[in-house]
This record gives structure tokens, C-alpha cells and sequence, in this order.
């Protein structure tokens, strides 16, 4: 008979705890700021999920990590778009032509990160973006690694790259490393 034990605690069955710094209380995301393709959590948004959905409605997504895939499958065609987080920004290099471009990291905040290849205006008008921004890569030529499974992408037009918002999981470790240099591995 649980009886007794209810009569022990009734005086705690209706206290409601005050909490001193109402500032703490987190707030649960809103599903809108998760975009529904990625799984990414997304906070200042250039473009509603309505409009991206908008964007993309007759567009193949795929996943980053679904891209080495295809890749070794050879069935990469047709329209696409994929989406990830800028983990690590490359600095600007010169090619043989004297044009500038820079190699990216981008990932999905997991284990799995690739290079990016910025050319021409792509490159011009997406420079400056910081890391933690979210992109959206349309139709983006997908080079496989000389050695091993790998694989890189590589965009040439501003057409080919958005920005969508800046990732609210993007962090980066602030340990140390066993050498005493400070950590630099991206974190979710």
C-alpha cells in the first residue's frame, strides 16, 4: 500500500523550487531552427526553412557523408545540394592562372570533414564568412582522392555556395594537447 509513503512526502508533492537567476532556465530549440535536410541546428537564418525548402523542392539532397558513396559507386549525377558547417578556413592561395582561392573544411560537426575548394567569385564573395557559418554547396564538382576513399568538392560561382546561417553546435575545444599547444579540434 503506497498509502503511507504518499502521506511521508505530501507536503513535497506541490512545492514548486524558485530559481534564483531566471536567466538559467535554457530554453528548448525551436524545430525551426533545425533545418530538416542537414539535422543542423541553424541560429541567424538568411532564409526561412519555408524558403530554403522553396530552394532546394526540386533539388536531390544529399549528405556529406553520403558522398563518398556515391562517389565510389560512380552514380553521382544529375541536380543536387548538400549542407555543412565551415570547420576550418584555409588561407588564401594564388593558382598558376594568378587567380585567388582558398581550401575550406566544412563538416557536419561530426567525424566527417571535407575539403572545399573556393574558386573565382565563389571564392570573392565568401571569404570573409567566419567558422561555425552553415553553407549550402549546389551541384559542387566532386573530385575522389588519389589515395584512399576520400574526396573533396570544389565550387567556381557564387550560384554555387549559400550562406544560410551560422551553426548553434559549432565549437572548438579549449583543452590542451598532450605537447601544451592548445586544442584545435572541432567540437558539437
Amino acid at each position: 500500500d503506497m498509502s503511507v509513503f504518499r502521506d511521508a512526502v505530501q507536503d513535497c508533492l506541490h512545492h514548486q523550487p524558485s530559481n534564483p537567476n531566471p536567466k538559467s532556465i535554457t530554453k528548448p530549440p525551436f524545430n525551426d531552427d533545425i533545418d530538416k535536410f542537414s539535422g543542423l541546428r541553424i541560429r541567424n537564418q538568411c532564409l526561412t526553412p519555408a524558403e530554403f525548402r522553396e530552394c532546394v523542392q526540386d533539388i536531390r539532397f544529399v549528405r556529406l557523408p553520403v558522398i563518398k558513396n556515391l562517389v565510389n559507386g560512380d552514380t553521382f549525377s544529375g541536380t543536387w545540394v548538400t549542407v555543412g558547417v565551415l570547420t576550418e578556413k584555409g588561407v588564401q592561395k594564388t593558382s598558376s592562372n594568378g587567380k585567388s582561392y582558398c581550401i575550406w573544411k566544412i563538416g557536419c560537426l561530426d567525424e566527417n570533414i571535407v575539403s572545399l575548394f573556393l574558386f573565382g567569385d565563389a571564392y570573392q564573395k565568401n571569404c570573409h564568412e567566419p567558422a561555425g557559418t552553415v553553407f549550402a554547396l549546389f551541384n559542387s564538382a566532386v573530385r575522389k582522392d588519389a589515395k584512399g576513399n576520400g574526396f573533396s568538392l570544389s565550387v567556381y560561382s557564387h550560384n554555387q555556395i549559400m550562406k544560410m546561417g551560422t551553426s548553434v553546435d559549432y565549437g572548438v575545444c579549449k583543452g590542451k594537447r598532450a605537447d601544451g599547444m592548445t586544442c584545435t579540434l572541432v567540437i558539437n
